[in-house]
């Protein structure tokens, strides 16, 4: 859909799709090591420990999630820079990093809580996490 605006904010939006997926595996680091220790503690029956690795791993990843959407929005020009774009794909680079940039915590909560889930045996609930 994005073709029917231009061919400059196919190529732009492509760059900017580059940053947000190494933002993703960052992201995963944090949520696949947390699902690992859960399923680890579900199979001990350790239920005291599974709430605090949960409540960790959600909150380390917020804030994590938090300050890479923070340095994605605040950096997106110097970022975009090092990509040598031409001045005119900067403008829709620019306007679709502030948009999705900003709201990259909320992928890597869904990244966390689905991890979480599929560690503790629900992964038919994961799939209603990834659409709410």
């Amino acid at each position: 859909m994005i073709s029917f605006i231009s061919d400059d904010a196919v190529a732009s939006i492509g760059v900017v799709n580059q940053i947000f997926m190494l933002t993703f595996v960052l992201f995963n680091f944090t949520a696949m090591g947390a699902g690992v220790v859960i399923s680890q503690y579900t199979g001990a029956h350790k239920t005291k420990d599974i709430s605090k690795i949960v409540s960790h791993a959600v909150v380390l990843n917020l804030a994590f999630g938090l300050l890479i959407s923070a340095m994605i929005v605040v950096f997106r020009l110097p970022l975009l820079q090092l990509f040598n774009l031409a001045p005119e794909l900067v403008t829709y680079a620019d306007t679709f990093m502030l948009i999705v940039g900003g709201t990259l915590f909320t992928q890597a909560m869904v990244m966390t809580l689905s991890a979480l889930l599929q560690g503790k045996g629900y992964t038919k609930d994961v799939m209603y996490v990834v659409l709410g």
